[in-house]
């Protein structure tokens, strides 16, 4: 299991597949490459590997000690080899660095647990200067629901380049994840993009 670090002591990365057609299973399968790379290198913490149950998407979630480790695994040839192979498999894939602006849980600090809930990652594009809007406005959706229709965890995180807020809950069926897309329980809040998805697999750091 990942403990998510909402107390932002270490570096968040969170990164956003839509894969081609058909390509999901093959997507996932080279993403447990880069995992494994990525576990063995200085000042990685956690990662997660999550699939859509539609197809469409794969997502990773990312820990690591600090900026320098993220650029230094990036450079590194086997890296960059495993990326490319990566990438003829997705249309985009959307890196970006992240904070945790709120949450809740019923367990406590929210961990990320392969095969224990379901999981759904709502994106919250914003234009130039309105991403603290859009922040603000989910995070008054988080507070008020609360753990509702089957929520067991719910963080909203945005991205430090202030283009993205994205909403990672937990849920106890795949049933409740796929309805937190629902437009009335986004009321006043644009959502771009919501997919219920399943915990692949989760790796830790050697430290």
């Amino acid at each position: 299991m990942a403990a998510l670090d909402v107390h932002n002591s270490l570096v968040t990365r969170i990164v956003l597949y839509k894969v081609r057609p058909g390509q999901q299973a093959a997507a996932v399968e080279a993403l447990r490459g880069l995992f494994s790379l990525a576990a063995a290198q200085p000042g990685f913490v956690s990662a997660s590997l999550h699939r859509s149950l539609d197809g469409a998407k794969a997502a990773i979630y990312a820990q690591w000690c600090s900026a320098q480790a993220v650029t230094n695994f990036r450079a590194l040839p086997e890296a960059a080899a495993l990326t490319a192979n990566v990438g003829e498999l997705v249309e985009t894939a959307d890196h970006r660095g992240y904070e945790i602006v709120c949450w809740r849980c019923k367990y406590g600090i929210p961990q990320i647990v392969a095969g224990q809930y379901f999981v759904s990652i709502a994106e919250f594009r914003a234009g130039e200067g309105e991403q603290a809007g859009v922040v603000e406005r989910v995070k008054a959706h988080v507070e008020e629901v609360g753990l509702a229709n089957g929520a067991e965890c719910l963080a909203l995180h945005r991205s430090l380049d202030g283009g993205l807020a994205v909403c990672y809950g937990q849920w106890d069926s795949e049933g409740a994840a796929g309805g937190a897309r629902r437009e009335e329980d986004w009321d006043g809040v644009e959502e771009r993009e919501c997919h219920a998805y399943e915990v692949v697999m989760t790796l830790k750091g050697k430290a």
